[in-house]
């Protein structure tokens, strides 16, 4: 099992950019394939002025999510979601769609990164920015 956070003003599509989502939707992804919404968390930025607190403050929710969807993930925020073992993944379209396809190919979008980020000749100080573009490659999920 693992909790998916998606940036999305509706709560229907992937649309929002990471570091400027007031929202976050949680689902939990079962082993069977099967995903259920948990619960929205939302981004109280306060008075935060720069990016850097800004990001911080949704990473701290962000503690027991082992992936990130959105619209769009800069590399700083890819580099420090990385560093707390969660995947950022730039993509648009259907929540719904996403949940499904990840549900069911999860192993292997797991395995994708593993195998760019650990594995090979790749340059490691690059490793989080290469797997993140693996996985962005798979723009839409239409299962």
């Amino acid at each position: 099992m693992a909790k998916v956070a998606v940036a999305s003003s509706d709560g229907v599509f992937i649309n929002e950019h990471f570091a400027r989502a007031d929202k976050f939707f949680i689902y939990e992804i079962h082993q069977g394939g099967e995903y259920e919404f948990i619960e929205i968390r939302a981004v109280h930025f306060n008075n935060s002025k720069s990016g850097e607190d800004k990001l911080n403050k949704i990473i701290k929710l962000m503690g027991d999510v082992k992936l990130v969807l959105a619209s769009s993930v800069g590399s700083g925020a890819v580099y420090v979601l990385h560093d707390r073992n969660i995947v950022a993944v730039s993509l648009s379209g259907s929540i719904e769609r996403a949940l499904k396809s990840y549900a069911k190919r999860g192993k292997i979008l797991e395995y994708l990164v593993a195998k760019d980020t650990f594995g090979g000749s790749v340059d490691k100080s690059n490793c989080p920015i290469r797997a993140a573009k693996i996985l962005s490659n798979i723009r839409r999920f239409d299962d």
